[in-house]
């Protein structure tokens, strides 16, 4: 009907429809052929991060896929981080590591998105040894008035440097939250602010 439609409510329906593998795929060959077909926007752009669900994690013929995509538009791998999502959980956590040792192999950074929350633990940390952690928003926006909350962030922060991953502060809405995120190791910021 001419309207936008947030992910919020059709992500849920793909995943109803069992086609989040699908669903990524087409996400990845739609921003794969925008960035080969935009010169400028190729050389500006220094990391494209795209979001992909446990099942297209999981699925073995995945990492093949995308390094025949990668080479049909001759993007350099180094170019492209895959965010682990918590929309569908991982259904077989030994094929997903694998899958994410083959991925790291090709080149592409791994990041785990909204760490802190569901199923994105420690335990991801551990096995998956992303490049970037992203630190889900509830933690950040509860830094100031918890101390629990806060010793969850800086914990997180401490292990990313262990592995020597890049830390992502979600939620940053404010110019206070910004200067705190930074005083205290973070890389970046992901906000409004």
């Amino acid at each position: 009907r001419g309207q936008t439609v947030s992910p919020a409510r059709f992500l849920p329906a793909i995943a109803q429809a069992r086609l989040l593998e699908q669903f990524d795929r087409v996400v990845i060959e739609q921003t794969f052929g925008q960035l080969a077909g935009d010169l400028a926007l190729y050389q500006a752009t220094e990391c494209c991060a795209i979001n992909i669900t446990g099942p297209t994690l999981c699925d073995p013929a995945f990492p093949d896929f995308l390094a025949q995509r990668l080479e049909h538009h001759m993007l350099r791998p180094s170019l492209i981080t895959l965010e682990i999502t918590e929309s569908d959980s991982i259904t077989s956590l030994e094929s997903a590591v694998r899958n994410a040792t083959r991925l790291k192999r090709l080149g592409v950074s791994l990041a785990i998105d909204d760490f802190g929350t569901g199923l994105a633990t420690f335990d991801y940390l551990r096995r998956f040894k992303p490049d970037w952690l992203k630190i889900d928003g509830s933690f950040v926006l509860g830094y100031e008035e918890d101390p629990l909350t806060r010793e969850i962030v800086l914990s997180t922060i401490r292990a990313a440097r262990v592995i020597g991953a890049r830390v992502v502060a979600e939620f940053v809405e404010s110019s206070a939250i910004a200067h705190r995120m930074a005083g205290i190791g973070v890389d970046y910021l992901q906000g409004y602010a």
